[in-house]
């Protein structure tokens, strides 16, 4: 179901009248917090470019789970690329930006680069393919996501200070929410 679809059930579940602009906000919100938990994932390959360290990551990544490197020329199979905090990876090689190997062993994001980005170490010499799994935030839910991010928006809309808030209404559609979580999960 798409993103308008979800806010107009909330329309037509809640109050005539609901801002629909802090709705799509609670649903971008809400739909980020799945993300964040690993209820939406998904996975991409990407063609790894020899000398080439760099790459960035799908825009509606939420959280990087899993980057995995396989050498075009066969070989190994697919190796795991774990993270490495920066300060970490400049402690043990000063110099890490400019070594290379034919597999990369580590990954780091780094704060000069830009955002949903991360650089491989050491730098492949060849190409290869990454693999990599994230969570996500989307406009579209599968369709037995509907109810309960429909129920949790009204929650939040019925509990912020507005002209809709309803101190009543918070709870019970939360418990919807969690209600339709539950018989589906």
């Amino acid at each position: 179901m798409s993103r308008a679809t979800v806010i107009s059930f909330c329309q037509t579940q809640g109050i005539v009248g609901l801002d629909s602009s802090s709705l799509g906000d609670f649903y971008d919100a809400f739909v980020k917090e799945l993300g964040y938990i690993g209820l939406l994932t998904n996975f991409t390959t990407v063609a790894g470019v020899s000398g080439t360290g760099t790459y960035n990551s799908p825009a509606q990544v939420v959280d990087l789970y899993y980057v995995h490197w396989k050498n075009a020329a066969g070989g190994s199979p697919y190796t795991y690329i774990p993270f490495t905090e920066l300060h970490a990876l400049e402690a043990s090689n000063r110099d890490w930006r400019a070594a290379t190997n034919t597999t990369p062993v580590t990954r780091t994001d780094e704060e000069d680069v830009k955002e949903n980005s991360f650089t491989l170490y050491p730098t492949p010499d060849n190409n290869g393919t990454l693999t990599i799994i994230y969570s996500e935030t989307r406009t579209n839910v599968p369709a037995w996501r509907e109810q309960v991010l429909a129920y949790e928006i009204l929650a939040r809309e019925f509990a912020r200070e507005s002209k809709y808030q309803d101190t009543a209404m918070p709870d019970p559609a939360r418990f919807m929410s969690k209600l339709y979580a539950t018989l589906v999960i």
